[in-house]
């Protein structure tokens, strides 16, 4: 059986720091997605921030990120430590606020499995 090969990508969606990413070209692909099907007013802000993590990142975390995959799931990244100071050191100038790259969505606009105000006023919407 031959291995998947795994990239990390920071803001491969709005609402995701990082995504593990087991498929080919999948910069290549995204921008491609963007300028096709995102409003032209998100094209700039998307495509400066779609890149690859450059960093190191640490066996324990690719490994987790391969059970996970085995088992059909994806492991959640965003509030990762690694991930986080990866992030604060490659991606500068970047509005990401632990929810999404977009402050202007509307409030309570479902984003990320939370609601847009939930982050700031700490609450949580079941």
């Amino acid at each position: 059986m031959t291995k998947p090969k795994l990239t990390y990508i920071w803001h491969m969606y709005h609402n995701q720091l990082v995504t593990a990413i087991f498929f080919p070209a999948p910069i290549k692909n995204r921008r491609i997605t963007i300028k096709e099907r995102k409003p032209p007013r998100e094209h700039a802000l998307r495509l400066r921030l779609l890149k690859k993590v450059k960093g190191k990142v640490s066996d324990k975390i690719t490994t987790l990120v391969m059970q996970y995959y085995r088992n059909g799931r994806r492991y959640d990244l965003t509030d990762n430590k690694e991930f986080l100071a990866l992030h604060k050191k490659e991606c500068k100038n970047c509005p990401w606020d632990g929810v999404a790259i977009f402050t202007e969505v509307e409030p309570n606009t479902f984003v990320g499995g939370l609601f847009r105000n939930d982050k700031a006023n700490n609450t949580s919407q079941t």
